[in-house]
């Protein structure tokens, strides 16, 4: 708040959009130990008459924005007793294991700092049996199949290659990194 003022979200019950764009005026500075939780007191315009005085709504705190970063879908990162990797795909569709530094991550992406480039694919499903070179058959995140080693064993007890998902890796022109208080 030193810098400027703090825009915010209102969100709603599924915490998915926004009741109404705000601005915080006084952050309390102490942690209800019972729920986790931050006071904060906010103006909002309210011109559809969404919030009330006194409601309990969930916010969002816009406190930086991060640009040109590499980002990944969440369910690509690996944590094992060296730290966190993905499994990126190279050439002749093997997988290779990649020692990745994280700067931050939610439910559903996360920001490497570093051991990707824009553009590289990771694996996001079917790590069960991947492991450094293992062959795979991909497919891209639309089609939403499972990554099975090449030839081996689905799930539903047939073989082939049946395609995996993968995303790429891709510099973001602006992602926001967000509180949720």
């Amino acid at each position: 708040m030193a810098e400027g003022q703090l825009p915010l979200d209102a969100l709603t019950a599924d915490g998915k959009g926004a009741l109404d764009k705000g601005k915080v005026t006084v952050i309390d500075n102490q942690v209800d130990q019972t729920t986790g939780t931050v006071k904060l007191r906010a103006e909002f315009p309210n011109n559809d008459l969404q919030l009330w005085p006194g409601q309990f709504v969930n916010v969002r705190v816009l406190i930086d924005t991060l640009r040109q970063v590499v980002v990944v879908p969440t369910a690509a990162i690996q944590r094992g007793p060296n730290g966190t990797f993905v499994y990126v795909l190279k050439e002749g569709d093997a997988v290779s294991v990649r020692p990745v530094t994280l700067t931050q991550q939610d439910d559903t992406r996360a920001v490497v700092a570093s051991g990707l480039q824009p553009g590289e694919q990771v694996v996001t499903t079917g790590f069960a049996r991947l492991t450094e070179g293992t062959q795979v058959a991909a497919s891209s995140a639309e089609d939403a199949g499972q990554l099975t080693p090449a030839g081996g064993p689905r799930p539903d007890g047939t073989r082939g290659t049946r395609g995996g998902e993968r995303a790429k890796g891709s510099p973001s022109a602006g992602l926001p990194r967000n509180a949720n208080p």
